[in-house]
This record gives C-alpha cells, structure tokens and sequence, in this order.
C-alpha cells in the first residue's frame, strides 16, 4: 500500500496521476474532532462545482487535448473544422477552408527556396515554379499607379497595321509646305527637262534641251553670240577688248548679227549685256527676230522669212564708259516656232529708242533663257 501522506504534503498545483495516485480527504468539525482521513483514488475525483449542498456537480474530466496537468494551448489543439465562423462574412466553408490550409502547407516544402526579395514565383521553361526577378519596374519613369500623361507617347513610337510609323509634327509641317508652287508642274513631254523659268523661287517650267548647242550655253538657256555670224552686207565690227572679243554696234542700226540651232521648246527671253564705248549719256536698247522652219515645210531656207522683231526695254547708258549694262528682250513673237524646228536668230541695235546714245555699244552677251 503507498505512503499516506498528509494533504499539505503535496503542492496544491502538483501534478498526479489519476490512475496511481490517491486523495487523502479530511473532514474537518466545527466543535468536535476532524473526521477521517478518507483514502481516495485520483480518478475517483470528478471536476465541477459545488452546489448549496456541498454536493460535486459535472462529469469527470481526465484529460485535455490528451494531456493532464496544468493545460495550455499548444499548435494543433484546434482546427477549422471545429472552429465557429460567419458564413456571410468569411464566404468560407470551415473544411474547406482546412483543406486549402493543408494544401498550401503541402506545396509549401516543393517551392524552390526564395533568392532575393522582390521576386515573383512564375513558371521556367520545363513549367517548373521558379522565383524570378520583376521584369517591370516602372512605366514612363513612375512606379505605383501609373496613368498615361501628355508625352508617355509620341508618334514616332505608334505604327499602324501596316507596321508604317505615325507621321509626326514635323514631317506634317513639311507635307505642309509641299504646296501646287512647290511641286513639279503638269504637262511635259518627253526628253524635256524641268528648268528655272526665272529667279522667283519655285518657278520652274519643263522645256526641251538643246541638241548640239553652243559651248557656252546650258539645257536651259543657248548663248546668241557662240558661233553667231555678221551679215554680210551689214556687220558690227569685231573687236578685242581685254583680250576677249566683242561686237561694236554703230549708231546707225544696219549692223546686224544671226545665230541659228534647233528650238529648244518653250517661252525664251534673251539678256544682253553690254557697254558703251564713247557716249556716257543717253539710251540704249536692242532687238531680237525669229525664223523659224519646221522639216517638211514647203519653204527655202535660203530666203529670209523673220518675225516681227522683238524688242527690248530703254536702258540708260552708264555714267563712265567702260562700265556695263543689262536690256531684257521677251521673244513674243516667233514665227509660230515649235519645238525641234530650225531658227535663226538677228540680233540688231534699235536706233529708234528714244534719246539713242550717240556712239558706238559693244555687245558682250546675248543669252536666250528658255522656260
């Protein structure tokens, strides 16, 4: 039989064990002697409160969560499933709940270990999770929320579905400028080429080159004077001026120079620039004569058959001698000229003009623009 102790020789907290261990229960009177002991197996004792009676109320309660002793909450002393919960708040079921718990614990140990912070968990080539680094890490320079502003943008970046890049405000200003005078004009045949019609800008006309012309001279424009040949019966006079040749024209207006090459096609304006060689007062102007033959026509070409001459503007001869000048001619009339014919040009002084200087003036240039 154990040891029968007194009650005060144990802790009141002290662990027993109910299946081995014994109470020793006292009664204690008022006016006479205690009553007792009374020996009791520990597993005899039931938990619960006293009624009014002194009486013991509730069942017998051996273990909690399978242990004795003093019995604190340990990790596992509750699940979901036993757990209360508000269905319209959580949205969950208790099991389920349980089972998402397992399930995540379950895949937890199959995760490959983190490698820095701020990776995602994301799929590798074989689908095998993989922690990877964020592939963005702003938009247009901000992070956070991040909303289109004027500039996140701009044309050159946005094509259409044709892969064609959106036209920006520059190339717009220059499509702008691209206005009926700045393109190429209408019309044109073949073989002809675009030429300036004057020194405006943009005033460009199609016109035909020149076959075989003179050295001097462009697609655009024939020099009179390259391989120009005095009439016989009326020349200027050939002179060296600065070791360059002129032709001297008289006050009297017989003399007389031709030029002849294919026309070109187009409206012409003939430039003469020249000197006077004595009178420093006084005007001077020129004229210019059209003839012209188509091949086939039933003319000779031996006989003179010019146009009404042209004529130039009233230039003032300059104040010192030696010093040049400039007339402008527009070749109006013309013999009803069409491109590719023969023609042959005179180019005469107009001793006509009003207040003719009195004294010779040297040719220097003639020079037909054609536009």
């Amino acid at each position: 039989m154990p040891d029968i102790k007194p009650i005060t020789g144990y802790a009141q907290t002290g662990g027993y064990n109910p299946e081995t261990d014994y109470f020793v229960i006292v009664k204690g009177g008022v006016n006479g002697p205690n009553e007792g002991p009374v020996l009791l197996v520990a597993s005899a004792v039931q938990a619960g409160t006293g009624d009014s009676s002194g009486g013991v109320v509730g069942g017998a309660i051996t273990r909690v969560f399978g242990r004795i002793g003093d019995i604190t909450a340990e990790f596992g002393d509750y699940t979901a499933a036993l757990t209360s919960y508000d269905n319209a708040s959580s949205g969950l079921n208790a099991a389920n709940v349980q089972t998402a718990i397992d399930a995540v614990a379950a895949l937890t140990g199959n995760l490959p270990a983190a490698t820095s912070e701020g990776h995602f968990l994301g799929l590798n080539g074989s689908l095998l999770p993989e922690w990877m680094e964020q592939s963005v890490v702003s938009v247009f320079g901000r992070d956070g929320v991040v909303e289109l502003q004027a500039g996140d943008v701009t044309a050159d970046l946005v094509t259409d579905a044709n892969g064609f890049v959106i036209m920006t405000d520059a190339e717009r200003t220059k499509l702008a400028t691209l206005n009926g005078a700045r393109q190429m004009p209408a019309g044109g045949t073949t073989g002809q080429v675009a030429t300036k019609a004057s020194g405006d800008d943009y005033d460009i006309v199609w016109a035909t080159p020149e076959a075989g012309g003179g050295g001097g001279g462009s697609l655009s424009q024939i020099d009179l004077l390259d391989g120009a040949t005095p009439k016989a019966s009326a020349p200027p006079t050939f002179k060296w001026v600065a070791d360059t040749g002129v032709w001297s024209f008289s006050q009297s207006g017989a003399d007389e120079l031709r030029r002849k090459f294919r026309w070109p096609g187009g409206a012409a304006t003939v430039k003469i620039q020249f000197v006077s060689e004595g009178p420093t007062t006084g005007n001077g102007a020129w004229t210019v004569a059209v003839m012209a033959l188509t091949p086939g026509d039933a003319a000779a070409i031996a006989t003179d058959s010019f146009d009404t001459a042209n004529t130039s503007n009233t230039v003032a001869v300059p104040g010192t001698a030696g010093h040049m000048a400039e007339a402008s001619i527009t070749v109006s009339n013309t013999d009803s000229v069409a491109a590719g014919d023969y023609v042959r040009v005179q180019i005469k002084r107009h001793t006509g003009v009003a207040s003719n200087a009195a004294g010779a003036l040297a040719l220097h240039t003639a020079t037909m623009l054609f536009a």
